[in-house]
């Protein structure tokens, strides 16, 4: 498995991916009645690598993708230092450590392009991608009470995020690839349920 940068011109696979995860209805994922068009597809690309705006990094294994992360930037001065993010992983492969390995890339990415503060959503059931993200060093931060509404139920919307240390970064990820260990990567972050991986961030 590698992790690397997708821009614009990865838009049809990185868009067939995406409308197969929505296409499962997974828990922590809004309900797109008409699908997932590729013109939403196309924020979550950057239009070419090296960008410091936006990161959309992709799990290949056997070339196909089987996780992704987006990342924006926010835009006003007074926020610039910070971003939103989102991820998914595809259900044939949770428990294999993708997760972490992308939180991994993006916090790598985001110290080589000064960015400060990572930011997230997650639904309160998530449970076990809240638990990953606090093991990874994210800290909730607050919640919006009663914001979802989903399969019967009402939810929270967590607020998490967390403050990169300002130091070089430890990864290298040259061309924008990174190679991810198969057989000894494996975790399991949290017990019970597997974690769905998703966060209605930057791709809810």
């Amino acid at each position: 498995m590698k992790i690397e940068q997708a821009t614009l011109q990865n838009l049809s696979e990185v868009h067939e991916y995406m409308s197969g995860i929505f296409e499962l209805k997974l828990n922590g994922l809004s309900i797109r009645p008409n699908g997932f068009t590729k013109e939403e597809t196309k924020q979550y690309l950057p239009e070419a690598s090296g960008s410091k705006e936006k990161l959309c990094a992709i799990v290949r294994y056997n070339d196909k993708i089987v996780g992704q992360l987006s990342f924006s930037r926010y835009s006003k001065p007074e926020y610039v230092h910070g971003g939103k993010f989102g991820m998914s992983v595809s259900p044939d492969h949770w428990r294999n450590g993708i997760g972490s390995r992308l939180l991994e890339y993006l916090e790598s990415w985001a110290i080589e392009n000064e960015v400060e503060k990572l930011e997230l959503e997650v639904w309160s059931n998530n449970e076990n991608a809240i638990c990953l993200y606090k093991k990874k060093g994210y800290e909730v931060e607050g919640s919006r009470k009663n914001a979802i509404k989903a399969n019967g139920q009402v939810l929270d919307v967590i607020l998490m995020g967390k403050i990169l240390a300002n130091k070089t970064s430890h990864r290298t990820h040259a061309g924008g690839e990174m190679l991810l260990c198969e057989a000894n990567n494996i975790e399991e972050p949290c017990a019970g349920k597997p974690h769905a991986g998703i966060v209605p961030g930057a791709t809810g």
